[in-house]
Order: structure tokens, then C-alpha cells, then sequence
């Protein structure tokens, strides 16, 4: 086709050849359409591919559909209006089916084409998860601490906050956990990920055994968000920072308001514990054994059980 209009845009310059006009401008048309014909096969081609991959997935046939996905990715790549889609599709069904290799694969090609902006936030967040896994751990932080610190707002970012703490946690690396978290407080003066760092490095305070930094930290969280979905956790663990660090009148202050405002807490079982050790301990049996007794109406967690009895037990006997 090119080499046809090539010669007819000649012919028209110079004057010569003008009897071939006719001829040539027919087989340039006829070339055309050709072309238009083979697109629109094409199209159909990959609209009936989408359509089967879509019923893989839709029937459980996961694997199937992964690959189906990937053949639309690889043989339809001039669909510019849909190859985003392409790549998402197959990067999604390689993480349903754990294919860890793949969803790295096509999670990392996908964020450096830089015209990709549809999914970016998904993608990063499962490669990050992914990253978190199969390692190693720097590559994992490095993506996720960018994320965090590039979309603050983003609900994604909270869930990033989590797996960073999650992999510090599960590591053991609580100093290293209040740091990067520091740092990144440090980066941030707003932001719906906040709450999640100061409550966070509460948390590493008390495996630390640093209870002023979780005082602080916990502090910040219920005078800054109160609103936040940490806020019951983090009031609970006030007060188990208070008994830990020996403040003993103000850990019955934070425990019996904890118990008070939130009276359905999966919590609640290990407050009473709390609760019927500090009586205990300034000798109010009655109370003592009052706050044991309603440990296994709200836990099943036999270790806070068997601590209520034994010690409700004890008292007893040593109050005969």
C-alpha cells in the first residue's frame, strides 16, 4: 500500500505515468480495505478471547483463565484502548492462582509503562503484598514506604501501613518498626495514614518495653483521630502500658473506661483479667473475683481463662 501511494503521489507531480493512474489508485483502495478487513478480524479475534477468558474466570477455571488473560496480553498489544485492561486482568488472575513470578512479572512491567494510570494503586499494593512474601524484605519496603509517602490519602496506604508493620512484627524488628514509622511521621504532617503509624509505634513501644514512646504515640492517636479505627485497640493497650510501666491507678482508670465504651470488644475477655489483677493486687477480693469470673463470657483464648480461674481459685483459698 505505501509503495502504491508513493507511486501515485508521483505520477501526480511529474505528469508522467497517467495512464497507470486509474489502475493504481483502485489496487491503493482495494489495499485499504484489505487492511480495514484484517483490523476488524483482529478485533473480533480478541473481543471473543476476552470473552473466553472472562468465562474461565466466571466457571473457576482459573488457570485457564490466567493464561487467556496473559494470550490477550502477548498476541493483541496494538489494542491501545484495551491493553490495560489486558495486562491487569492477568496480573489479577496470576494472584488469585498464586503465581508468584507472574504477578511480579506483570505487576512490575505494568508500573514502568508510564501511560498505565487506571490500576496503578491495585497493582502496587498486590506486588507489595507479593514483594512482602517471596522477598527479599528491602525491595518490599522500598515500594510500599513510596506508596505510602506518594498517596497518604489513599485507602490503599492504609493497608500498606499495615503490611509494613505486619513484616516488621513478624521479623521482630520493632526498633526498626518505630523508626521508619518515625520517619515517615516526620515526612507527612497529614494524612488518613497517620493514625496507623502513631498507633503502630505504640505498639513497638510496649514489645520494647519503651512505655513512654507508647504513651506518647497513643496519646497523639486519641487527641489527633478520633475517629479512627485503631481507636479501640490502641485505648485497650493504653491501659496495658499503664499496668506494665506500674501506674496501677490509672491502668484501672483506662480499663474500666475501655470496658464501659466498648462493651462488645473481642477485647473485653483480656481487659477483665486486667481488671481482677489490679483488685487483686490492692486486696479487693470480692472484685478481684467479680472481674475473673466474667473472663470466659468474653474469650475464648484458654490462656486468659485458665489465668482467671487459677487465680479467682487462689484467692479463695487464701481468704478462707
Amino acid at each position: 500500500l505505501d509503495q502504491t501511494l508513493q507511486r501515485i503521489e508521483w505520477i501526480e507531480k511529474n505528469g508522467f505515468g497517467k495512464s497507470e493512474l486509474s489502475k493504481l489508485r483502485i489496487d491503493a483502495r482495494n489495499a485499504e480495505n484489505q487492511i480495514k478487513g484484517l483490523a476488524e478480524i483482529a478485533d473480533y479475534s480478541a473481543e471473543l478471547e476476552w470473552r473466553k477468558a472472562q468465562t474461565f474466570q466466571q466457571t473457576g477455571r482459573d488457570f485457564e483463565a490466567f493464561w487467556a488473560f496473559y494470550r490477550l496480553l502477548n498476541d493483541f498489544p496494538d489494542r491501545k484502548d484495551q491493553i490495560e485492561d489486558f495486562h491487569y486482568a492477568a496480573f489479577v488472575q496470576a494472584s488469585e492462582i498464586d503465581f508468584a513470578d507472574y504477578v511480579i512479572k506483570l505487576g512490575e512491567s505494568y508500573i514502568l509503562s508510564e501511560p498505565y494510570d487506571k490500576y496503578r494503586k491495585e497493582v502496587t499494593f498486590i506486588l507489595a503484598d507479593v514483594y512482602k512474601t517471596e522477598g527479599p524484605f528491602e525491595r518490599f519496603r522500598n515500594l510500599a514506604t513510596q506508596f505510602v509517602i506518594k498517596y497518604p490519602n489513599d485507602d490503599f496506604a492504609g493497608a500498606m501501613i499495615y503490611l509494613l508493620a505486619d513484616a516488621y512484627s513478624s521479623r521482630g524488628e520493632y526498633e526498626a518498626l518505630s523508626a521508619e514509622f518515625g520517619e515517615l511521621l516526620g515526612l507527612m504532617n497529614s494524612g488518613s495514614v497517620m493514625d496507623g503509624l502513631f498507633y503502630w509505634r505504640g505498639m513497638a513501644g510496649i514489645f520494647l518495653e519503651d512505655y513512654d514512646l507508647s504513651r506518647q504515640s497513643f496519646t497523639q492517636l486519641f487527641n489527633q483521630y478520633e475517629n479512627s479505627a485503631y481507636l479501640e485497640d490502641a485505648e485497650f493497650r493504653m491501659g496495658v502500658v499503664h499496668f506494665a510501666s506500674g501506674d496501677l491507678d490509672r491502668s484501672r482508670e483506662s480499663l474500666i473506661s475501655f470496658t464501659e465504651k466498648y462493651p462488645q470488644s473481642v477485647l473485653l475477655g483480656e481487659a477483665m483479667v486486667y481488671l481482677g489483677d489490679l483488685y487483686a493486687a490492692d486486696a479487693e477480693v470480692n472484685l478481684a473475683i467479680q472481674h475473673y469470673m466474667q473472663v470466659e463470657e468474653h474469650t475464648e483464648l484458654f490462656d486468659f481463662i485458665d489465668h482467671a480461674y487459677f487465680q479467682s481459685a487462689r484467692l479463695c483459698v487464701e481468704n478462707l
